[in-house]
C-alpha cells in the first residue's frame, strides 16, 4: 500500500511535477497508469508513447534455472549502459527492475513541456 500511498500524497499536497514509477505487477493496479516498456508510471503531467527496442528476451534473465547468471548480469549491463560495483546484491534483479535510461530521459522531457496539446483535445 505504500506505492499508493505516495501517489496519493503527491496528488494532495506536492505542487511540482511527479512521477512514480513501478515494474509491471501481476495484480491490477489501484489507478490507471501509463504504461510504457515494462513499467507502470504515474505522474500529475502527460507522458507520450515510447518505444523501447532489445534484442533479447528481459524475462530468461530472471529464470533462476539458468547456467550462467554472469551472463544475464553482463546482458543487461550492456542494455542499460550501466557498469555496477561486483560487491553489490542482487545484481540481475536490480538491472531487471532498472528503468531504460533513454526511456527515463523521454520522462523527463516530456516534464518539461510547458503546454501540452493533447490536453486541449
Amino acid at each position: 500500500m505504500a506505492l499508493w500511498q505516495e501517489i496519493v500524497f503527491l496528488q494532495k499536497w506536492f505542487k511540482g511535477k511527479w512521477v512514480v514509477e513501478n515494474v509491471k505487477s501481476y495484480y491490477p493496479p489501484l489507478w490507471p497508469p501509463t504504461k510504457l516498456d515494462r513499467h507502470y508510471f504515474w505522474s500529475n503531467f502527460r507522458i507520450g508513447d515510447f518505444k523501447v527496442e532489445r534484442h533479447f528476451n528481459i524475462c530468461k534473465a530472471r529464470a533462476s534455472t539458468r547456467k550462467n547468471q554472469e551472463e544475464d548480469v553482463k546482458e543487461l549491463e550492456e542494455f542499460h549502459k550501466i557498469k555496477l560495483p561486483v560487491e553489490a546484491k542482487n545484481q540481475r534483479l536490480l538491472l531487471r527492475n532498472c528503468v531504460y535510461p533513454p526511456l527515463g530521459l523521454h520522462i523527463l522531457n516530456e516534464s518539461k513541456r510547458n503546454i501540452q496539446p493533447e490536453l486541449f483535445n
